[in-house]
């Protein structure tokens, strides 16, 4: 696989990403859900960084537009130079695979196909948003020391409310 270059976003940057890519799952037909970084802060939860990416799952539940999706993203991830996702079995069936990772208007895009979605979710601004909780027990779940270093963050500055 090729580096994957990481560039320093500004909200507003994350925020017009995130409202092209909405447009382009309208124009495309299919629904996703964000997860990571960008659902914890857009949920209101502090985290230290500005997001660098945006992590969605994107549900497929049936195998002729799952077979549509594989393609799609496939054609932006080879564009991107990225083949982290060859790595994958497009079975249907399950949930465990690796992403689609490619860049879309200047911001690195994770997609990660799914049967159904993984997390709770809430609705802002007609975008789909990972509950908190489910974001945070999902990334504990990956053992990431970077993950660590987050919730330790998102904790300090709870500690700070003098709770």
């Amino acid at each position: 696989m090729s580096s994957i270059d990481i560039k320093i976003q500004t909200e507003d940057h994350l925020n017009d990403s995130l409202q092209k890519f909405k447009e382009f799952a309208n124009k495309n037909q299919f629904d996703f859900l964000v997860v990571g970084s960008l659902a914890l802060k857009t949920c209101g939860l502090p985290i230290k960084d500005v997001p660098h990416d945006i992590d969605v799952e994107v549900e497929s539940n049936d195998e002729s537009d799952h077979m549509r999706l594989v393609s799609l993203f496939s054609a932006l991830a080879d564009a991107y130079g990225s083949d982290y996702y060859k790595e994958n079995e497009y079975r249907i069936e399950g949930n465990a695979n690796k992403p689609f990772i490619f860049e879309f208007n200047g911001t690195l895009i994770n997609i990660w196909l799914v049967k159904e979605f993984t997390h709770r979710y809430i609705y802002l601004d007609y975008v789909k948003y990972a509950t908190i909780y489910s974001v945070l027990k999902a990334k504990m779940s990956y053992h990431r020391p970077k993950d660590y270093r987050d919730l330790n963050y998102i904790i300090s500055e709870l500690q700070k409310l003098g709770l």
